[in-house]
């Protein structure tokens, strides 16, 4: 692993990573990666494109008070800093593809119900998307999420999030040493190879006694 790739991640960074190199061969897209996996699922957000291209952030009312966006959207914010990192070190490498755009990054399951109205999981929830009221509801008309409005954010990532990738081996390598740099994995090995010299060491002293007693 090259040195250079021995950079700092946050809690969710890590998160995302691993998600990322997880679902590789369970998705077609990243943004299919991100609706696969946890990463935003389990913080209750969920990214709808709207017809005319526009982007909304809806976080949910169970999780989060409306004054929560700024956090929600800061968020989004780093996630889109994480994809942008990992294409320009090259350890992300996105190439085009015939994917078509989903309708919602963080939820699977999701169509077209009529125009401006999304049906989730078979008609137990709805998004409207209509110009007078955008909402996401359950069958009963209850209001399910917050929204705010994020294409400025997700634009600068659009391409990458609808386009198929392909992982770096340092990317790989990065997970399966559990984000470890390379002095971390050098004193890990180090520290191994200590550790089974004592043992040897100790082995061996034992096997002296006990000859020494039995020659007694």
């Amino acid at each position: 692993m090259d040195l250079r790739f021995d950079m700092k991640f946050n809690k969710i960074e890590k998160e995302t990573i691993k998600a990322i190199v997880k679902y590789k061969n369970k998705a077609g897209s990243l943004a299919d990666t991100l609706s696969k996996s946890n990463v935003l699922k389990k913080r209750g957000l969920a990214i709808v494109r709207k017809d005319d291209g526009s982007y909304y952030l809806f976080f949910r009312r169970s999780k989060y008070e409306d004054y929560d966006s700024q956090k929600v959207k800061g968020f989004l914010a780093g996630l889109s800093s994480l994809i942008e990192k990992l294409n320009e070190d090259r350890l992300l490498i996105f190439f085009s593809s015939s994917i078509n755009t989903p309708l919602v990054i963080g939820k699977e399951n999701v169509k077209w119900h009529q125009f401006d109205v999304m049906s989730v999981d078979n008609g137990k929830e709805y998004i409207l998307l209509k110009n007078i009221c955008i909402d996401w509801i359950d069958k009963n008309r209850q209001s399910l999420y917050w929204w705010e409005e994020c294409t400025e954010m997700v634009k600068p990532i659009e391409q990458y999030l609808n386009s198929d990738y392909q992982l770096s081996q340092d990317l790989v390598e990065l997970v399966e040493n559990n984000f470890m740099s390379e002095e971390e994995i050098r004193f890990k090995k180090q520290q191994k190879a200590t550790w089974i010299s004592i043992g040897i060491a100790i082995i061996i002293g034992l096997a002296s006694i006990i000859i020494s007693i039995v020659k007694d």
